[in-house]
């Protein structure tokens, strides 16, 4: 949260945040998702458009990343959560886009859902809220790991998982442009020493 804060206080705070909130139910299809690489693809799939004018409007301004899970009485794993805020109100025609994917393209390759909020009224307490990360203790070890096998979790898409789970996975910045330039661009690998870090001070303190 330290980087997180200085950001925030060395610029000034915009009038609106727009908030885009992607929701991943656990299902056979959808369980590769919960993987870095999977929140990837999210990424790219649901944020690069063909119109120049939208390209424009996303890139233009500070983007962050938030990835969390939240407990369901409806599913054994938890729900994947992946929250993007712009720094900036995004306007009528890019709202309207992103509203469709939501609608075709995520419905589509993750049977997910998802929805687009205005944040008013910003001030530096609100900026902390949106960014507390929820930490979730919904991974029944035993439950866990029979699911792990019906589903062939690899053992790497389980470490990411439990980073996730215990609110390892810090807020990160998003780079815009590169997510549109550059296919194998991944803010996990850019924030991959940071991650690293917490999980080695987590594991020490267990």
């Amino acid at each position: 949260m330290k980087e997180i804060e200085l950001n925030v206080l060395n610029c000034s705070l915009p009038e609106t945040i727009t908030k885009l909130n992607f929701i991943i139910t656990p299902n056979e299809s959808s369980i590769y998702y919960y993987s870095y690489n999977g929140i990837k693809e999210i990424l790219r799939n649901m944020l690069i458009i063909e119109s120049n004018s939208e390209q424009h409007d996303l890139r233009n301004g500070d983007v962050y990343l938030k990835v969390y899970f939240q407990n369901s009485i409806l599913y054994t794993l938890p729900v994947l959560c992946i929250d993007l805020y712009f720094f900036k109100e995004l306007s009528f025609n890019t709202n309207e886009i992103l509203k469709l994917k939501i609608k075709t393209d995520l419905l589509v390759f993750t049977k997910g859902s998802g929805n687009i909020e205005f944040i008013k009224s910003i001030d530096i307490e609100s900026v902390y809220e949106c960014f507390n990360i929820p930490k979730t203790n919904s991974f029944d070890s035993f439950v866990f790991n029979q699911i792990v096998n019906q589903y062939s979790i690899p053992y790497k898409t389980r470490e990411e998982m439990y980073s996730i789970q215990f609110g390892l996975v810090p807020i990160m910045k998003l780079d815009i442009r590169q997510l549109f330039n550059d296919p194998d661009y991944s803010v996990f690998n850019i924030y991959k020493d940071k991650i690293d870090e917490r999980k080695t001070l987590f594991y020490q303190y267990l």
